[in-house]
């Protein structure tokens, strides 16, 4: 006869995604399904915003100020979602590569993830300092005289 598909228990076909195939967003049309990830994501950046907000007041040994503070933790949410969500499609897109090393993967992106984190809340904490202190912002000599930073890279 023919070739039989064999499926699982969540009724996808086997060695294909379950939940992008036949889960419960496949009920709902296409834009109804971009408009709900859309408001997750905005919610996801919300949350993580008020909550590094209260941390970049609170947690440092200076009285930082609410505009400080704020303006530092929307940099670090914005960018903190930005790369959960390329890392989310950037690894969904992967599939082979899971298959291929298993678990061998996963130890490498976690540090990668864990790396990046840290670095974009480091410089959120920067922007905030920066905001905060505005006096410590000099002004580049390099961008009134271009000569000087061409010496310099020489």
């Amino acid at each position: 006869m023919g070739t039989e598909t064999l499926y699982n228990e969540s009724g996808a076909p086997v060695g294909q995604k379950a939940i992008f195939d036949r889960g419960p967003q496949s009920r709902y049309s296409r834009t109804v399904t971009y408009f709900l990830q859309t408001l997750f994501y905005a919610q996801a950046l919300l949350l993580v915003w008020l909550v590094l907000a209260l941390l970049f007041r609170a947690l440092p040994n200076a009285d930082v100020s609410w505009r400080a503070a704020f303006g530092g933790s929307l940099f670090s949410a914005l960018c903190i979602v930005g790369f959960f969500l390329a890392f989310r499609i950037i690894v969904g897109k992967s599939s082979t590569t899971a298959a291929l090393y298993g678990v061998y993967v996963a130890i490498p992106l976690g540090m990668i993830v864990l790396l990046s984190t840290v670095q974009i809340l480091l410089f959120g904490l920067e922007i905030s300092y920066l905001l905060h202190n505005p006096r410590r912002i000099r002004q580049a000599r390099y961008l009134r005289n271009p000569r000087k930073f061409l010496e310099l890279l020489s």
